[in-house]
């Protein structure tokens, strides 16, 4: 977004495929990034509940342990 948006002082009238092109990128780099971030943070979420899962499984088995 920023190259979309000239300094204001160096240009008094711009080209609406300048702005466009600027916008353009903007747009293509927020798409990439989803497509990165969103199965990243899928895989985050399922080894998280992994980790949960052994470790109340362990806190489970340590009680047992302890109340024997």
């Amino acid at each position: 977004m920023i190259d979309a948006f000239p300094p204001l002082p160096q240009v008094v009238l711009c080209d609406v495929t300048e702005l466009s092109s600027g916008i353009y990128k903007s747009l293509l780099t927020t798409a990439a990034g989803l497509v990165v971030a969103t199965p990243t943070f899928v895989a985050y979420s399922y080894l998280s509940s992994r980790v949960n899962t052994v470790l109340h499984d362990m806190e489970r088995a340590a009680l047992k342990l302890s109340t024997c």
